[in-house]
């Protein structure tokens, strides 16, 4: 589920404080998430590669890696950057750059709109004849998704071997409680949070 968050390195306790700032993101749901909340929040923005006044610019980069980038080097020559990433990439960020805070939580923005207390994040999906025709697959998938935190909380000194040995861009970072915390995992089963999906796949439609 969700795990997004705008980290900067400025302290910023209001979302009008990014007015006449450029906020980096990637595109896709991620830029529409944010542009829904803005929206919500009677905040003008434009996408763009230059902050102007009174709106809020959305810079689009290509991925985490390159804004955590352009973050460091803000921060380094003293000038404000901010831009939204993932857990885990946000702890990956906060070791690699000083004084980098989480200012704001996307879910809880988008929670405070929807009354929703979270939105899909990740799927898995698969043709209904394989499901049908393999279904102690599927139930060992169930079931090794719904140990998942738990395993990754028990296990944070190894999870660097063990993504290295999937060879994942992970495996060169240490994780801690928070990380997993902030990475929101959970498993819902289809039945159980189709409303959730469609109030949200339904909110991103309303973009202008």
């Amino acid at each position: 589920f969700g795990n997004l968050y705008i980290c900067g390195n400025q302290d910023l306790e209001s979302l009008d404080l990014l007015v006449g700032k450029m906020v980096y993101t990637t595109v896709g749901t991620t830029m529409d998430l944010f542009k829904y909340i803005l929206d919500a929040n009677q905040i003008e923005y434009v996408e763009g590669s230059q902050a102007i006044e009174n709106k809020v610019t959305l810079c689009s980069k290509s991925d985490a890696t390159e804004i955590i980038q352009l973050i460091k080097l803000a921060t380094t020559n003293n000038e404000f950057a901010c831009g939204i990433l993932g857990e885990p990439v946000v702890t990956k960020a906060l070791g690699m750059i000083e004084g980098l805070k989480i200012n704001f939580d996307l879910q809880q923005l988008y929670g405070n709109i929807s009354g929703e207390i979270n939105y899909p994040q990740a799927c898995l999906v698969a043709q209904a004849d394989f499901c049908n025709n393999n279904s102690a697959i599927i139930d060992e998938i169930i079931e090794s998704l719904s140990a998942n935190s738990d395993f990754l909380y028990n296990n944070l000194e190894d999870l660097p071997a063990i993504f290295s040995e999937y060879n994942s861009s992970l495996g060169g970072m240490s994780f801690t409680s928070d990380t997993i915390k902030r990475s929101n995992i959970d498993l819902l089963l289809p039945v159980d949070c189709k409303e959730m999906i469609c109030d949200y796949v339904y909110a991103l439609t309303k973009i202008t």
